[in-house]
């Protein structure tokens, strides 16, 4: 091993320890946003995906990275939660489409209004290239890291 792979070796050792610690905070941002809109993570993602536009539950699986059957129940929750409306589509009366009332619209931004302080505060230091180049390295890190995910022997984990 030559000196630079042990160098780059510690510098991935620091970025997982980074992860790690990333991961520790946006666990208390999600349970202080849950706090502020009382929905669970599963339930705010499924809110995210209809508000981006997923119409359908398999969209919502797709988007939440989950089986049809979770995103499903979660559909029905918000549906419960009178946060999501479940409308028969027009072109396809089989199946149906799914939209934000405006009770989960006023949710969603809420949520998003709290999130963006939250990171306005925690980048209130970076520049805007800073902010460029941190943007663009976490979306090559996340396509990498879904590469790698897809690529695993996941049996080694378990």
């Amino acid at each position: 091993m030559t000196p630079d792979d042990r160098t780059r070796d510690e510098e991935l050792r620091n970025v997982l320890r980074e992860f790690e610690n990333l991961e520790a905070m946006t666990g208390a941002i999600a349970e202080a946003t849950q706090d502020l809109v009382d929905l669970s993570g599963p339930h705010l993602i499924a809110l995210r995906a209809i508000h981006l536009g997923a119409q359908k539950v398999g969209d919502v699986a797709s988007f939440t990275r989950t089986h049809v059957s979770s995103a499903s129940r979660s559909v029905d929750q918000l549906l419960d939660a009178g946060l999501v409306t479940r409308d028969e589509n027009p072109d396809d009366r089989r199946s149906v489409l799914l939209g934000l009332t405006d009770a989960g619209r006023a949710v969603f931004d809420r949520l998003e209004a709290f999130q963006h302080d939250m990171i306005s505060t925690a980048c209130a230091d970076l520049s805007v290239d800073e902010l460029r180049a941190f943007s663009s390295t976490l979306s090559r890190l996340r396509a990498g890291a879904v590469a790698a995910v897809e690529g695993s022997d996941r049996r080694v984990l378990a």
